[in-house]
């Protein structure tokens, strides 16, 4: 939408993205593009259906990798994910929850490619 705005680096920024995203994200990226009009309230794309799926194991280690976690690896719930997972959603404008929703999942998704 920004690209055929005129704003040459979003383009740019697309392309780039796009190997980083699962062929459900880029479908509901261009329905959600091609319904775009000026003014517009926003719709909402991202439907539970196409939500990344992550477990928890999966959650730490990304967290760990990102300094977020530092307890054990191999104890599941615990309360330091709990809050390694509420500071990641609070640093990066998520309601900080501490909850492994399909938001928080989504944004952490892109460090398992």
């Amino acid at each position: 939408i920004a690209a055929r705005g005129g704003d040459v680096g979003a383009r740019a920024a697309a392309v780039e993205l796009q190997p980083k995203l699962t062929p459900a994200q880029i479908s509901a990226g261009e329905a959600a593009a091609a319904r775009f009009e000026p003014g517009a309230a926003p719709v909402q794309t991202v439907s539970r259906d196409i939500a990344p799926q992550m477990s928890t194991a999966v959650a730490r280690k990304i967290l760990g990798r990102l300094g977020y976690f530092k307890g054990e690896a191999d104890v599941g719930g615990s309360a330091d994910l709990k809050v390694a997972i509420s500071a990641y959603q609070r640093d990066h404008g998520l309601a900080a929850t501490g909850a492994l929703d399909a938001a928080t999942a989504s944004k952490l998704a892109v460090f398992t490619r």
